[in-house]
């Protein structure tokens, strides 16, 4: 079963909240409208699995919070031991959209400062 929500007003998933019970990110699609003011949290051990379209609202991942799927927010923060997993089977028939969107870029955050090289150098970005 698929399901759509069209959401105006803040948006938050903690502890075990909210569930996803098929488990499959394109099932689920989150739509956040409203103004810059709004904002989204995924906190506290609450997973989220689906997709959060949520282009004006500051977004924040935290504690042990994650999200599996696919997001857009305007601003993002990922703080303690959060974490967002982009599930590549959204990514079908050739086309990288979701709804209206698309992304024009990708890159990967290496940035923690005890990840190193072959040759133990930290490495900096």
């Amino acid at each position: 079963m698929k399901v759509s929500w069209i959401v105006d007003g803040d948006i938050t998933v903690s502890g075990s909240s909210f569930q996803n019970t098929g488990g499959t990110a394109a099932n689920l699609t989150i739509t956040g409208v409203g103004t810059t003011s709004n904002k989204a949290t995924i906190s506290g051990g609450g997973a989220f699995v689906g997709v959060l379209n949520a282009p004006n609202f500051g977004v924040t991942i935290s504690g042990s919070g994650s999200l599996n799927g696919a997001i857009i927010a305007n601003t993002l923060t990922i703080s303690g031991g959060a974490s967002l997993h982009y599930d590549q089977a959204l990514y079908s028939s050739g086309s990288s959209t979701i709804g209206n969107y698309a992304f024009a870029s990708w890159f990967e955050d290496n940035s923690d400062p005890k990840r190193k090289d072959v040759n133990s150098n930290s490495i900096i970005y």
